[in-house]
């Protein structure tokens, strides 16, 4: 299954002559011979699952591993690519945010969870990226200077930092909610 969703999503950043035409019909040829049947989601739901972190659902800033994170939604788009890459070849082509844009056109899923995983991957997207810009380590709230947080919120489309904070909370339990809609909610503990 790490295969199949490495394969989903590999992208050509450069290549000489046609080879990046052929590795793209490769790939494609490859994932449309995915069987879409149910075991694919469960077996991608086992694999998040064994990769979840302990703490990361106290953390509000650990946005890559809490539920609804950005891991979350890379697997749910994987999930989408896998399962209807044989009938609709159209959720291989582009990133993330695409994946799910084709989906709520197509009807794989209902157009506003796909508008809303898409907005949750662009935010994940952004808000990792400037963390990763800007702080060694985790971020810690507390310590970040205003101009930081400002930085942080303009990098994310949010002028207001709290505004932010309240937006990384909405947008992981809604992606976590169609995440569990694609996948399954996450084995009880115990």
């Amino acid at each position: 299954i790490r295969a199949l969703q490495a394969l989903a999503s590999a992208r050509v950043i450069r290549a000489e002559g046609d080879l990046g035409a052929r590795f793209e019909a490769a790939r494609q040829a490859a994932l449309a011979r995915t069987p879409a049947d149910d075991d694919l989601a469960a077996a991608l739901a086992g694999l998040r699952e064994r990769t979840r972190r302990d703490g990361a659902e106290e953390d509000l800033w650990s946005i890559e591993h809490k539920r609804g994170g950005l891991v979350d939604v890379e697997f749910a788009a994987r999930c989408l690519q896998l399962r209807h890459a044989r009938a609709r070849g159209e959720t291989l082509d582009g990133g993330t945010e695409a994946v799910f844009a084709a989906a709520g056109r197509l009807g794989l899923i209902d157009p506003e969870a796909a508008g809303q995983l898409a907005d949750a991957a662009k935010l994940w997207r952004n808000l990792h990226g400037i963390l990763r810009l800007t702080v060694e380590g985790g971020f810690v709230e507390a310590a970040a200077p205003p101009a930081l947080r400002t930085a942080i919120g303009r990098a994310c489309d949010i002028a207001d930092f709290d505004s932010l904070k309240e937006s990384v909370r909405e947008t992981a339990a809604r992606a976590a909610a169609h995440y569990d809609a694609l996948l399954g909610p996450p084995p009880p503990d115990g």
